[in-house]
């Protein structure tokens, strides 16, 4: 009995002491107190550098551009364009290149004629004229880029000129290059910005067929001079990262390049520009890449993109491919550049017309081809030796253009 109170009265002993310890402080204020409340054990932190913060990796900028040549509007091409009297959709004419060139960021096509409309009466060579459609039927097709610089510009005069620029930005067009509709802009040049990549164009004829350039307005299709060519880049290059430059030039019919258009290329070369887009020949003509400090990409001829010409090369166009390539270095590189051979088919009658790819043209529509009752020697076999002979390692096919 006496253990047993022994061990009570410690008990009670060790819970007073415990009582004692259990005292509780005043509380904190939580309102008007600078006092800050007394933490516990501190806890580890962890401090992170700025090295050790992820920095999204630097991507390249890439632009893919087309460009074909010349858009040439014979009456056969424009009636059988015809719905019913005086209207007009070249959709159809353009519907197998269509899905091709809409996967194009930018897409360039040489209008060779002008587009006045019906008020200046439709005509064929010499002296052409198309419907204002045929603007349309571009630019729904996939176009985004359009030059009027040729040796047709003046066909019908000043106003009708004036009516086919008018008539092609209402279809939709606002990169138009090759005239200069207003005689007190003359420096106003095509720079525009494309996914951070600012890009200028220019372009030149080698003249108008002996028709004179109007009083009013002489500048208003700029002519192949080297002195405008060079005041004119150092102009814009400053303003550019990149410099391309059309060229209506050449000897027609004519699969090589003339002296003229390589001293003419040397000379944009040295000027700085980056790609040489050819035209006016009517044929195919090389690639080639020119220069060693500063390469420039020239094509020298896409030849036609429509006609109705009646030489059998004539029916061999190209559409040039490549990409504008901003690397995380933030240089610019034109990539990729080759041509793709098109053939333009017409039947017997010519009054249906359809561009396809080379790669998808078949020696049946070749057999049938209506130009071959003006040159025999049109074939199929004919194309594909024409487009490796004057393209050579430059030939693109359609597998190339998905890669």
């Amino acid at each position: 009995m006496k253990k047993i109170l022994f061990i009570t009265l410690i008990i009670a002993l060790l819970l007073g002491c415990a009582a004692a310890d259990i005292e509780t402080s005043p509380p904190i204020p939580t309102i008007g107190t600078t006092a800050a409340p007394e933490t516990t054990a501190s806890q580890p932190t962890t401090t992170v550098s700025k090295a050790d913060i992820p920095v999204p990796e630097k991507k390249e900028t890439r632009i893919s551009f087309a460009a074909v040549g010349d858009n040439l509007l014979h009456n056969t091409v424009t009636y059988s364009a015809q719905i019913e009297k005086g209207k007009f959709d070249f959709s159809p004419i353009y519907s197998v290149m269509k899905p091709i060139i809409e996967k194009y960021d930018l897409a360039f096509v040489n209008q060779e004629i002008p587009l006045g409309g019906l008020d200046f009466g439709l005509s064929g060579y010499p002296n052409f004229n198309g419907p204002a459609e045929a603007a349309a039927g571009l630019f729904e097709s996939g176009f985004n880029i359009i030059n009027l610089a040729s040796n047709h510009s003046l066909d019908k005069g000043l106003k009708c000129l004036l009516a086919s620029y008018e008539n092609i930005k209402n279809a939709g067009f606002d990169k138009i290059i090759g005239i200069f509709p207003d005689e007190n802009n003359l420096d106003d040049f095509l720079i525009f910005e494309q996914d951070g990549i600012e890009i200028g164009m220019l372009s030149y004829t080698y003249g108008t067929n002996g028709i004179p350039l109007p009083k009013s307005n002489p500048n208003i299709v700029p002519l192949i001079s080297d002195d405008k060519i060079k005041a004119d880049i150092e102009k814009i290059r400053p303003e550019c990262d990149v410099l391309i430059v059309s060229m209506h030039w050449g000897t027609e019919y004519t699969t090589t390049e003339i002296k003229e258009q390589t001293r003419l290329a040397n000379l944009l070369n040295e000027l700085g520009v980056d790609v040489i887009i050819g035209h006016h020949p009517h044929v195919i003509e090389p690639m080639k890449i020119i220069g060693e400090d500063h390469k420039t990409v020239c094509f020298y001829s896409l030849g036609n993109f429509v006609s109705n010409q009646q030489k059998a090369a004539t029916m061999l166009g190209g559409m040039a491919s490549f990409d504008i390539v901003k690397t995380v270095e933030d240089e610019i590189e034109i990539q990729n550049a080759g041509v793709l051979p098109l053939v333009t088919h017409y039947n017997n009658k010519a009054n249906k017309y359809d561009i396809y790819p080379l790669d998808s043209y078949t020696k049946e529509l070749a057999d049938v081809h209506g130009i071959k009752r003006h040159d025999s020697k049109f074939s199929f076999d004919y194309l594909h030796k024409l487009a490796d002979e004057v393209l050579g390692e430059y030939r693109l096919t359609l597998g190339d253009l998905d890669d």
